[in-house]
């Protein structure tokens, strides 16, 4: 049994915080209001060993790989920051 404290909304997507224990001084999560759904749970299986689909493993590669998806949702690209810049990705460049 979850204890939901509260529910917040999240680009669009409706976001539950819950805990296994009754008190909101325990360690909240956050879920996802799917996952509460029992419609939606019956596709879901328990399994000692983890399984996934490959059209699912396709689908997600096409996901973190479409250029195009990322500028459609804002999606910041990291930066890599050759080995001789040193203070991390908040410093200043200095020329």
């Amino acid at each position: 049994m979850a204890w939901i404290f509260s529910v917040v909304e999240k680009n669009g997507e409706i976001i539950l915080r819950c805990s296994l224990e009754p008190r909101e001084t325990t360690r909240v999560s956050q879920m996802p209001q799917w996952m509460f759904d029992p419609v939606a749970r019956l596709h879901i299986r328990s399994s000692a060993f983890p399984i996934v689909d490959c059209s699912a493993l396709r689908e997600l590669k096409h996901l973190l790989t479409d250029k195009s998806l990322c500028a459609q949702f804002n999606v910041v690209q990291a930066e890599h920051c050759p080995l001789s810049y040193t203070g991390g990705n908040d410093a200043t460049r200095a020329p």
